[in-house]
């Protein structure tokens, strides 16, 4: 197959003002792409577009609102041109005992991570199906594959895109309509703030998963996973009865990865969280 060539495409991605979203804004825009940056965080947001040059533009966005996603695409597609490919890394991550999570956080945690997501994808299917022509890149986890305790719901969330993913794929079979789906391991950013990482598999930096990312763009992989170990490890669940996976979580440290944690570390991500729980309003 050949090689997708990004130089002068055009590239949405979401949650793009930090984080994974941040870097791989830099990735694309490297290879030449014209990168549309949206976030909730405006200023933040503006000033690292404004960072990339004449090429990158930001729009603020709240993937929770389907009609201000649509709107979103709309104005690309009229200033720039058809929107090519479309990166859905928005997502939060709040952990702990299920039973302390309250109900505000858990539907923020769904409508960013998995409504959002669903949003971005009815945003730009009808335009790139009348093309015939589009690629969708869909942020997972590994933990989608290897559920992992204290952070249950967060695990959900990847489980459900991970599923819609490969579904959609199916659906969508007939069509040059490409899916992706993204699995990294633990990666250094804010959102695992006073976690400490486990030692196997590594924790990956926001720069290996974006270069992935755009590798996985280039060669219209059906799946990515960062790092490469990761596809035989989320295997083992399917074949290890489940008493040897409690034994390697154990051993691992994965059975209270999220229990311990620095709280005055993670305070900073909490309190961003907290600022933006208010559901936006529809247009």
């Amino acid at each position: 197959m050949a090689r997708y060539n990004i130089q002068n495409r055009i590239v949405l991605i979401t949650g793009a003002a930090h984080g994974i979203g941040w870097a791989t804004a830099q990735a694309f825009s490297q290879r030449g792409a014209t990168v549309i940056m949206c976030d909730v965080d405006v200023q933040k947001g503006y000033e690292r577009a404004n960072e990339l040059g004449e090429h990158t533009h930001f729009i603020p966005l709240d993937v929770r609102n389907r009609d201000a996603f649509i709107q979103v695409v709309n104005e690309i597609e009229t200033r720039w041109g058809s929107l090519d490919v479309l990166i859905n890394n928005a997502g939060i991550m709040p952990i702990g005992p299920m039973q302390d999570l309250s109900e505000s956080t858990e539907r923020q945690l769904f409508e960013i991570n998995v409504f959002g997501a669903i949003n971005g994808i009815h945003a730009v299917l009808p335009n790139m199906l009348h093309r015939n022509a589009g690629q969708i890149v869909n942020i997972a986890s590994l933990m989608s594959h290897i559920p992992t305790p204290y952070a249950a719901l967060y695990t959900g969330t990847k489980f459900a895109i991970r599923g819609v993913t490969e579904a959609l794929r199916h659906e969508l079979r007939a069509t040059n309509v490409h899916l992706c789906v993204v699995y990294p391991s633990l990666v250094q950013t804010e959102l695992v703030a006073g976690i400490r990482p486990l030692s196997f598999p590594p924790a990956v930096n926001p720069t290996q998963v974006a270069r992935a990312i755009v590798q996985g763009v280039e060669r219209k992989r059906l799946q990515v996973y960062i790092p490469k170990i990761g596809r035989f490890l989320g295997s083992l669940p399917t074949f290890l009865p489940q008493f040897a996976l409690e034994k390697i979580a154990k051993l691992t440290g994965l059975t209270k990865l999220f229990y311990h944690i620095d709280t005055a570390d993670r305070q900073s991500y909490r309190h961003r969280l907290k600022e933006n729980a208010e559901p936006p309003t529809s247009s």
